[in-house]
């Protein structure tokens, strides 16, 4: 099937085999923006973390795009994807540097610690890698929730389809909604968040559903769990960038 046949059964069926293998058809392009960006940016920004903000806007681009308006694809994709790296830059560059680093640092240990054992790394395994002790690094952990308000609303935000970001909610569970498209365009994404969940370790899991789901704030948390609102924030901060380093780590792998 050659690749217009490709995107007119796409927009006619809504298929997921066939977005996915118009993912892989334009991944290289996605990986190709994202390292002539990276050359121009500061040493502190990864290039990993531009595919992932590129992939982003290639799925959004996938799906917005309107065979009927004549429109190379490429052209109509580069400025969404060159849009969604600057959006994900302009999002980190609201953590102060300080901030910025050791946030970095504590990704880059969760996604070696994760591919070294399979699994998401414990806090005292993850405290080791970095050469710090525990009560350090979960210093580190309140310094980067106090100083940015992780969430995973704002981890999915640059999913943005125009009609508002992915937020949670979406994520984890079909909302019923009556458009097909919609819920098609969202489920890639959706997936890849229920899975990463699903692994986290158990209190983790209970933070984010008490504090996404029964509303409440991290000191009721804390109180429902015996244990300090400080400790509440650490924990969550935590979880949320377990999920982003496993989300990161996921898209990356795509195959050029």
């Amino acid at each position: 099937m050659d690749n217009e046949a490709v995107w007119k059964e796409y927009k006619e069926t809504g298929s997921e085999d066939l977005k996915e293998t118009l993912i892989l058809c334009y991944a290289p392009m996605v990986r190709g923006l994202a390292r002539g960006m990276h050359m121009k940016l500061p040493q502190t920004i990864e290039y990993s973390d531009l595919v992932s903000y590129g992939f982003l806007g290639l799925l959004d681009a996938i799906d917005r795009f309107n065979l009927d308006k004549g429109i190379d694809f490429k052209v109509y994709a580069k400025v969404r994807i060159n849009g969604a790296i600057i959006d994900g830059i302009r999002s980190e560059k609201r953590l102060p540097r300080s901030v910025q680093e050791k946030a970095r640092k504590l990704n880059h240990a969760h996604e070696v610690l994760a591919a070294q054992l399979r699994r998401f790394p414990e806090e005292e395994e993850v405290a080791e890698y970095l050469g710090l002790d525990l009560e350090k690094y979960r210093q580190n952990l309140l310094d980067i929730g106090n100083s940015y308000v992780l969430s995973l609303d704002d981890l999915m935000s640059s999913y943005d389809k125009g009609d508002g970001p992915l937020n949670l909610l979406d994520s984890l569970e079909d909302v019923n909604a009556i458009d097909p498209y919609a819920i098609s365009e969202k489920q890639i994404m959706r997936d890849l968040v229920r899975e990463a969940i699903t692994q986290l370790p158990e209190r983790e899991k209970i933070i984010l559903s008490l504090y996404y789901f029964e509303d409440l704030n991290m000191k009721e948390v804390g109180e429902v769990l015996n244990i300090t609102e400080s400790r509440v924030s650490q924990i969550h901060t935590a979880a949320v960038m377990r999920l982003r380093s496993s989300l990161a780590a996921h898209i990356a792998k795509q195959p050029v």
